[in-house]
């Protein structure tokens, strides 16, 4: 074999090698979970207002409205009690209303740098889970404050708690970790909390 075409073999097998490295696809799918999730400052029904649709195809209008671009999970929470329709200021009252417990968005980050309008902060005052203020503490007097709060705004779709702020004698709270309820002068929870993705 000539130099001439072994040369020719080890440039097509370098170019072979460097398409192989840079062949991958440019964006990576992500989920992000949101639990209890709400529309308009109420949980959001599990199906539209005319009841033509639900489950997954609310989702997926929710996901869109926050910029996702679809929905990967939907689990059912029945008798919710009050809940909001998707694409539309209407309610649903009373213990027949259905809402979801959780939706879980996927949605795709590009390799590029994202723009710094990308990234939101939502302050929520009085935090609630489950219908009660948010316990200071996790689980069991443990993980008091931040691991609290960065539980919530992660259950809330936000990848962790910028800021915090305590509250004291709150009559019923709850926490987070195994759900355990406190009711009573005692009980500790949070003003507000300040989430961030």
């Amino acid at each position: 074999m000539s130099f001439k075409y072994l040369k020719i073999i080890i440039i097509f097998s370098i170019l072979a090698i460097f398409n192989q490295a840079y062949s991958s696809p440019h964006n990576q799918t992500f989920n992000r979970n949101f639990w209890s999730p709400t529309y308009h400052g109420q949980r959001l029904n599990y199906c539209a207002i005319d009841g033509k649709y639900c489950g997954m195809s609310v989702a997926n209008e929710f996901c869109k409205l926050l910029g996702y671009k679809s929905a990967s999970k939907a689990i059912i929470e029945h008798n919710v009690g009050l809940t909001n329709y998707v694409l539309s200021r209407a309610q649903c009252q009373g213990w027949t209303c259905d809402g979801f417990k959780l939706i879980t968005c996927t949605g795709e980050f590009n390799r590029k740098p994202a723009k710094n309008f990308y990234y939101r902060e939502h302050r929520f005052a009085f935090p609630r889970f489950e219908n009660y203020r948010i316990d200071w503490c996790f689980e069991d007097g443990h993980g008091c404050g931040k691991k609290a709060a960065n539980s919530f705004c992660k259950r809330m779709g936000y990848m962790k708690a910028k800021h915090f702020e305590f509250d004291l004698k709150i009559q019923a709270t709850k926490a987070l970790g195994n759900h355990k309820l406190c009711f009573g002068k005692n009980c500790r929870g949070f003003s507000t909390i300040t989430c961030y993705r």
